[in-house]
């Protein structure tokens, strides 16, 4: 199953048992933005509850540090219900992820959507 919906800030793919999120914009900067992202993020996890959750930050080409909050929130909730949420994106935004100790502590960072898929089923997790 490969459906596709989209949401006024990110498309959402389905990939089998695997929900795939990227937003919309490439620059993820301005507040209004962000609010709405984590917003409508927090939407979905609270409505959909996927279990296995990718958000692909691999086509925004400007990130605020800001919006580091709305994924905290975000990940807090999926492992709240007992989901797992893995990241992807390029390696200048996962140094900032690096220098505040949240990768691999609060997220799996990925280099790809395919990596981060792919995680999933490393050690039967899906099995």
């Amino acid at each position: 199953m490969n459906a596709k919906r989209e949401s006024k800030t990110f498309q959402l793919k389905q990939l089998g048992p695997v929900t795939l999120v990227q937003p919309v914009e490439a620059e993820i900067v301005s507040r209004n933005l962000i609010n709405d992202l984590s917003d409508d993020l927090l939407e979905l996890v609270n409505t959909q509850q996927p279990k296995h959750l990718v958000l692909s930050l691999k086509r925004v080409t400007r990130y605020s540090s800001e919006a580091i909050g709305g994924l905290i929130r975000v990940v807090r909730r999926v492992k709240a219900y007992g989901g797992q949420m893995k990241l992807c994106m390029n390696e200048d935004f996962r140094d900032l992820f690096r220098v505040t100790h949240l990768d691999g502590t609060l997220f799996d960072i990925y280099d790809t959507e395919s990596e981060a898929v792919a995680a999933f089923f490393e050690g039967g997790d899906l099995l």
